[in-house]
């Protein structure tokens, strides 16, 4: 499966971040390390996201937390 594929088949799954997402950072999903952005400000290392779309082959997450209201 080609990267551009692999990353539309990502948007509504569940991950968490390797790095500290300011513009960009990295996320882990499923065993694999792909590049993502934050659509809502920072996010520390080691928070689960949730993939809301991609642009470019890079995924665009946000935190788990925001989705659940806590």
């Amino acid at each position: 499966m080609d990267l551009l594929k692999e990353v539309q088949s990502l948007h509504g799954k569940i991950g968490h971040t390797l790095t500290k997402l300011k513009l960009v950072g990295f996320i882990e999903v499923n065993g694999r390390k792909f590049e993502a952005k934050s659509e809502h400000g920072i996010i520390q290392s080691g928070v689960p996201v949730r993939i809301i779309g991609s642009a470019f082959g890079i995924l665009r997450v946000e935190p788990l937390e925001r989705l659940l209201g806590i």
